[in-house]
């Protein structure tokens, strides 16, 4: 992973940084032994006229022959720093855009939250909608029960009127038959005593 690498860089940084700092620790000790010779030991009179004039060396060659070596130590510490300055300018450079994908990132996350949190709520909505017809259905399933044990009781009852109805036109035609052989034997009866 990116970070991974960001972190071992740092930590070479932190190494190289300590060395530095020992390398300026021991520029800084020879520059306070050099302070301790005469001026005129430390920096030879050709330097001393340059310097006076003012005027820039016509080439680098010259221009390290004329520098003392605490001058040389310190440019080379000087160059250290700037490379490091400039390493640490690259890694930020790449932290902050890793923290602009990490902050797109949570922008993202804090959408697809949003996001989740209303379908939670849709879906609780959805539950309770749910147990509500889960109830009514229920209580619907009780009624169309009770309804088919009442039918199936006009039903029976039904069945039971017809058995009687039945009953009842056979014992009307009886009761037609008896009459007629009834009248029949008035007819008979009258007739006979005529």
């Amino acid at each position: 992973m990116r970070i991974k690498s960001l972190m071992k860089r740092a930590e070479k940084v932190d190494r190289a940084f300590k060395e530095l700092e020992a390398d300026l620790a021991d520029a800084f000790d020879e520059c306070l032994n050099l302070d301790d010779q005469s001026p005129l030991e430390a920096v030879p009179d050709e330097n001393l006229a340059a310097k006076n004039d003012n005027s820039q060396p016509e080439d680098d060659a010259g221009t390290a022959r004329r520098l003392t070596s605490h001058t040389q130590t310190r440019l080379a510490a000087l160059n250290a720093v700037d490379g490091l300055f400039d390493d640490a300018r690259e890694y930020l450079e790449e932290i902050n855009t890793k923290l602009s994908e990490i902050a797109t990132s949570h922008h993202l996350t804090g959408e697809f939250l949003k996001l989740l949190h209303g379908d939670i709520l849709r879906a609780n909505e959805l539950e309770l909608a749910n147990v509500g017809l889960t109830t009514q259905q229920r209580v619907l399933s009780e009624q169309l029960h009770d309804a088919t044990r009442k039918q199936r009781e006009r039903e029976s009852a039904v069945e039971a009127l017809q058995q009687r109805e039945t009953g009842l036109i056979e014992d009307k035609e009886a009761l037609r038959r008896a009459l007629a052989a009834a009248r029949l034997e008035l007819v008979v009866a009258g007739n006979a005593s005529a």
